[in-house]
C-alpha cells in the first residue's frame, strides 16, 4: 500500500474533525505532487471523503474536500472513466450549500477541460 492509500484510509480513523481536515489537506498536497493516480486510488479517496461534504460538516472541511476533488480532476487521474458518474452524483447530492457553488463549478470546469480523457 502506497502513502496516498494509507493517508486516504486514515481519514476514516481520525477522531477529531481537526485531524480529518489536516489529513484531507495533506492528501490534497500529495495528489497535486503525484505524477498520476490510478482509478482505484481515486475511487478510494472519493469514498473515504464523500461523507465530509454533508451539510452538517463545517464549511472549511467541505471546501478542503472540494479542493481535493478539483486537484484529482485537474490532470492527476490517469483516466477517471467511471469516476465522472461518482463526481456528478456528489455534485448533485451536495448542492444545498451556496458557499460551495464556486468549488462545484470549478470541479465541473476542470472536468470539461480534461477533454477526451475525462468525457462528460
Amino acid at each position: 500500500m502506497g502513502p496516498l492509500q494509507e493517508l486516504s484510509r486514515s481519514i476514516d480513523n481520525a477522531s477529531s474533525m481537526e485531524n480529518k481536515l489536516r489529513l484531507v489537506e495533506e492528501l490534497n498536497n500529495m495528489v497535486r505532487a503525484a505524477q498520476s493516480i490510478n482509478d482505484q486510488l481515486c475511487s478510494g479517496i472519493l469514498s473515504q471523503t464523500a461523507d465530509l461534504l454533508e451539510k452538517s460538516q463545517p464549511e472549511e472541511v467541505r471546501r478542503s474536500v472540494w479542493r481535493l476533488y478539483i486537484s484529482m480532476v485537474q490532470g492527476h487521474a490517469e483516466n477517471p472513466g467511471q469516476l465522472r458518474y461518482f463526481l456528478f452524483d456528489l455534485i448533485g447530492k451536495h448542492n444545498s450549500r451556496c458557499e460551495d457553488i464556486p468549488y462545484r463549478i470549478e470541479l465541473l470546469i476542470g472536468k470539461h477541460l480534461r477533454g477526451s480523457t475525462f468525457p462528460c
